[in-house]
Formats: structure tokens, C-alpha cells, sequence
């Protein structure tokens, strides 16, 4: 799924999902474009964002072998708070990279297959009805 310039024609699109779009490739987010994931679940095997993703509710699926990072080198910013109504479910890795901080806030929800923290990284539960779900969780540094 592409968010932007649609190569055939040069017209651009914003999308809002608040129902359920799975793509097993990438979704695309150019520049100077928007994808609003404000509830429903949008599953995708990688996010490439170059414009804007605003995730305000609802669950963001991530299925692709490269998992996600979180901080430098990452898709998302160097701060992902997760707060109440959304859920992240990443089927492989999340890294959360040095100088990065991922938080779980009370009635927001996580799952990965491995969390990785880097030194200088951070991954923070926040409240009582904050929920994680990992399989593996290497040594932190």
C-alpha cells in the first residue's frame, strides 16, 4: 500500500484507516503525505514513512522479517508512546535503538517475538493496565 504520488498519474492521496487493511508488503508513506490510523488494525509487513503517520487508536500490525526500530535508523520516531486504545503487535524483532524510548501506558498494548533494548535505550511500562507480551528479551546493556 503507497501513501502519496501515485506514479501513473502524479495525483497524491491521504489515507485514515479505522477498520482493517492488511498488506503482506510494504506500506508507503511519501512525502508530504499523511496516513492516520485513528482504530481497526492495519497489518503490513514493513512501514516506510518518508511523510506522516498519526496513530491515535487501534492497532498497528507489523509481520515482516525486518520487525521494527524504534529511535535511529528506525520508522518511527525516537520517542513512541503508546498510550491508551492502541496496540502495537510486531510478529518478529523490535529494537528499541540507543537514545530511544518506547513507553506502554496504562490501557495501551504491546507484543513482539523479541524486544531488544540497545544501551542508552529505554522501554518503559507506564501504569497498572499497560500490557506487554514478548517471547524472548535478550540481555540488556
Amino acid at each position: 500500500m503507497e501513501v502519496g504520488v501515485w506514479r501513473r498519474t502524479g495525483f497524491g492521496c491521504d489515507r485514515q484507516f479505522g477498520q482493517t487493511a492488511h498488506t503482506f508488503g510494504a506500506t508507503i508513506i511519501d512525502p508530504f503525505h499523511t496516513l492516520n490510523l485513528t482504530g481497526g488494525l492495519l497489518s503490513t509487513g514493513d512501514l516506510s514513512i518518508s511523510g506522516t503517520f498519526n496513530f491515535t487508536g487501534g492497532t498497528l500490525a507489523i509481520t515482516g522479517a525486518s520487525g521494527l526500530t524504534i529511535g535511529s535508523g528506525g520508522r518511527l520516531a525516537p520517542r513512541l508512546p503508546l498510550q491508551a486504545g492502541r496496540n502495537l503487535n510486531v510478529s518478529v524483532t523490535t529494537t528499541v535503538a540507543s537514545g530511544a524510548v518506547m513507553a506502554v501506558d496504562s490501557g495501551a498494548g504491546f507484543s513482539a517475538g523479541t524486544l531488544s533494548v540497545n544501551g542508552g535505550g529505554e522501554f518503559d511500562l507506564n501504569g497498572g493496565a499497560a500490557t506487554t507480551n514478548v517471547i524472548t528479551m535478550p540481555t540488556l546493556v
